[in-house]
């Protein structure tokens, strides 16, 4: 089922509280943190690959029309993800991140 109004937030380690980095999110699913932005996906058809910055924000759309993308990293130029059901095992890149 997806979860329309998910949220995306942040919190230090320890007892800090919930920080809210992007919300009204679509079944907000694997996420990663590089030293500026946080990137998921919207687990979901279509679904996509969203980024925003680490101190909140509006969140961007990287990649749309992905169908259940799953998993995601980045490294210094790029952020990568597996395709879903429509491409089963198959890494996508997307350069510049």
């Amino acid at each position: 089922t997806n979860v329309v109004g998910g949220t995306v937030m942040k919190t230090t380690l320890g007892s800090g509280a919930p920080v809210t980095l992007a919300s009204g999110q679509t079944t907000p699913w694997y996420i990663v943190v590089d030293a500026t932005s946080v990137y998921w996906t919207t687990y979901t058809w279509p679904g996509s690959v969203m980024k925003v910055d680490l101190g909140g924000g509006t969140p961007v759309t990287l990649a749309s029309g992905q169908n259940f993308p799953i998993g995601v990293a980045v490294d210094a130029t790029s952020l990568y993800w597996v395709g879903g059901d429509s491409t089963p095992g198959v890494v996508m890149k997307l350069t510049p991140k």
